[in-house]
């Protein structure tokens, strides 16, 4: 029988292979130092938020996830009338990483 915790790892590991095919899958130059810098810097097991939802490890990346899927639904719709940018996927996709990577790994590591 699994374990609760046990599920949460498991998902945990299946968003970030997620996260890292759709980067991946963009075919843009320099990806691969992208999510190397996001692991550096603890984006994969960092919380969405330090007191609210997803407020657990991995929590910004099923968030970042979220956020790309309601993204990629909008642009189903939209895409009667506008062409699918390779652009659009990355800048959903890094939204939460890249405040990540500005704003929120002092705070999440207490580094000053």
């Amino acid at each position: 029988m699994t374990t609760t915790k046990e599920k949460k790892k498991k998902e945990k590991t299946q968003n970030k292979e997620r996260f890292i095919s759709i980067l991946n899958n963009t075919g843009r130059d320099g990806v691969k130092y992208v999510i190397e810098e996001l692991e550096s810097l603890g984006f994969f097991e960092a919380p969405a938020s330090s007191s609210h939802h997803l407020n657990e490890p991995g929590g910004l990346l099923k968030h970042s996830l979220n956020v790309y899927d309601e993204a990629m639904m909008l642009g189903s719709i939209l895409s009667q009338h506008a062409p699918k940018s390779a652009h659009i996927y990355l800048r959903t996709a890094l939204q939460s990483p890249a405040s990540f990577m500005m704003y929120a790994k002092q705070r999440y590591t207490n580094e000053a």
